[in-house]
């Protein structure tokens, strides 16, 4: 149980660096492009970033073609960054970590306009031939896709401006257009839903929720005629969030009594359909959304609280002690009817799932029947994540990938060509093997989990987030 080593930093950079087969043999269908976002560095100087979500962006790529595959990472060089490295202490406001502010400088804070989009390290998106970095800041990080360089933070200043965003949209494929959210803080707080072609500066909206005391939502789901909305009971005073002078996610607080609250829109017209309330639970991650018959299907790793977050403070997690996670998430079903205002739940699976995925260019907002995700083996909730796991969702039954004293990231399917099949494809994972002091990419037939390639990194890579594979064609 030593994942410890995958929350160090890491200083070195290496550009088209071919990767060696530890076993196996890659398959020579696969040609395209894996691109990994997350933490690189959780210290400056001698001041630390006190969350695992703080740690400064850093872009992996893994190129495949014909059985090869190179390997680059590169740091994100915003304002962030490059001050920080420069001055050699935190220089702005990140998720659960505020410079160290002298009263002067908290006074100019106190009236100056947020800064944004200083270290976008939780996911990357493709927006027609533009590469983006992302978090949940509005101001995004255009970068090249070869090299990994900086090359633009793209500051939208329009009517659906706010201050707060998810790493997480969705991209409609049968429109041709990407679909998020802004959060904008006021006397009435409002979600604004847009959509945009294939230019991130021109964003249109789609529709508005109202809200009193705004939730922090990490993702939303999509079906193909709605998007759904939930609120969960982790809540922020908006004053409190621009005035505060605290780190982000201290604005937040806990209200089970507030419930979940679910709101359907309609994509083509903004309107409000329906709105739900259930039970308090909690969720980073949406699986999918769909529609069958007069119901809207929701599946989400969900929590029964946000305990989560407090449990992945790194002075909490590098002790590699106690339980690191309380609060595990399972595959749950929510059944959201159309025609009446009555929420029925399930649980899918009993298995630990976070970091969800599926195949999404097939079946994102239409009927999916497999989930990955990470997971604890054999219900070894003292340790990190440690496994891989693949979900049924028609008959709950699961298969796993697990290897002693190894934690695998997200796992990226990639469908294989011409394949007819839901599961008909590879999962690529990166793996911190700390028994032997190093990382791998290791590559999974997706069907029955059967390990098809490993191959070394010249580097442990620091535990990270999400990934999206772009295929060569």
């Amino acid at each position: 149980m030593n994942y410890a080593k995958g929350l160090q930093d890491l200083d070195n950079e290496v550009t088209h660096a071919p990767l060696q087969l530890i076993s196996g043999q890659v398959p020579p269908w696969l040609k395209g492009t894996l691109l990994r976002n997350g933490p690189g560095r959780f210290s400056l100087g001698n001041e630390q970033l006190l969350h695992w979500f703080d740690g400064l962006a850093m872009l992996h790529r893994f190129h495949f073609d014909s059985g090869n595959v190179q390997y680059s990472n590169r740091f994100i060089t915003t304002r962030g960054y490059t001050e920080g490295m420069e001055k050699q202490k935190i220089v702005y406001p990140a998720f659960a970590t505020a410079p160290n502010y002298s009263f002067l400088q908290s006074i100019i804070h106190w009236f100056k306009k947020p800064e944004s989009g200083q270290n976008p390290g939780v996911s990357v998106a493709r927006l027609g031939s533009e590469y983006l970095a992302l978090t949940e800041s509005p101001a995004i990080v255009r970068f090249d896709d070869h090299t990994l360089s900086t090359d633009e933070v793209i500051d939208c200043d329009d009517e659906v401006s706010g201050e707060i965003t998810t790493a997480h949209p969705h991209y409609d494929f049968a429109n041709k257009y990407l679909i998020n959210f802004s959060l904008k803080f006021g006397r009435q707080s409002e979600y604004i839903y847009f959509k945009c072609n294939n230019n991130i500066r021109k964003r249109e909206p789609i529709g508005r929720i109202p809200v009193d005391l705004p939730s922090y939502i990490h993702s939303f789901a999509m079906s193909e005629r709605y998007i759904v909305h939930v609120a969960f009971p982790l809540v922020a005073n908006p004053l409190r969030m621009r005035f505060g002078n605290v780190p982000y996610i201290k604005c937040f607080q806990w209200k089970p009594e507030r419930g979940t609250r679910f709101t359907v829109l309609e994509k083509s017209s903004g309107k409000i359909v329906k709105q739900y309330q259930t039970d308090a639970c909690f969720a980073f991650h949406h699986v999918n959304a769909y529609e069958t018959g007069d119901d809207i299907i929701v599946d989400m790793a969900t929590k029964p609280d946000a305990s989560v977050i407090d449990d992945l403070y790194l002075e909490h997690l590098r002790t590699c002690q106690g339980r690191p996670v309380r609060a595990h998430s399972q595959l749950q079903r929510f059944i959201l009817p159309l025609k009446n205002d009555e929420i029925r739940q399930e649980t899918i699976s009993q298995e630990y799932l976070e970091m969800p995925t599926i195949h999404y260019r097939g079946h994102n907002g239409r009927n999916h029947r497999y989930v990955y995700g990470i997971g604890s083996y054999q219900d070894r909730h003292e340790d990190f994540e440690n496994q891989l796991i693949k979900i049924d969702t028609d008959t709950g039954t699961h298969v796993i990938w697990y290897e002693e004293d190894c934690y695998p990231w997200e796992p990226i399917f990639v469908p294989a060509p011409n394949s007819s099949d839901e599961d008909d494809g590879v999962i690529l994972s990166t793996v911190l093997d700390s028994k032997n002091d190093q990382c791998f990419l290791l590559i999974l037939a997706a069907k029955d989990f059967t390990e098809m390639a490993r191959l070394a990194l010249p580097h442990i890579i620091p535990l990270g987030f999400h990934a999206q594979f772009f295929s060569q064609s």
